[in-house]
């Protein structure tokens, strides 16, 4: 019977192998200790306790997929739509706490990605000499 290197751990010569599993939880905790994600939590934390800040991000994102609808159901989205959209992202990010939280959030994103870029890149090297 096979047995999923994910789900159950190794032993080869009494030791014990990480499973993958194992490998992406420690991961997991490293990224949830690095700087960019504690700043982000922190910016998301302020963020909820802005009423402001979560109002303008609403009206955005509705604006946003009420527009997003429109196109996929054919009707056109005008000039004075994408002015209106532009606007409500321009007042949203004039927010002081919205804008902290994007550019944290962005910061995340880019160290997550990178790890994922070269998880992929370790995969695809993985039995080239």
């Amino acid at each position: 019977m096979f047995t999923s290197s994910i789900v159950y751990r190794i032993q080869k010569n009494g030791v014990v192998l990480m499973s993958i599993l194992d490998k992406a939880a420690d991961l997991g905790r490293m990224l949830g200790k690095s700087k960019e994600y504690r700043e982000m939590k922190d910016a998301e934390a302020m963020l909820k306790k802005d009423q402001e800040a979560e109002n303008l991000i609403q009206h955005f994102s509705m604006l946003q997929q009420s527009y997003e609808r429109m196109h996929m159901t054919g009707h056109e989205i005008t000039p004075e739509h994408l002015e209106k959209l532009k606007e409500a992202e321009q007042n949203m990010m004039a927010n002081k706490n919205v804008k902290i939280y994007y550019r944290a959030r962005g910061q995340f994103n880019s160290l997550f990605n990178n790890v994922n870029q070269k998880i992929r890149e370790n995969m695809e090297n993985t039995g080239k000499s």
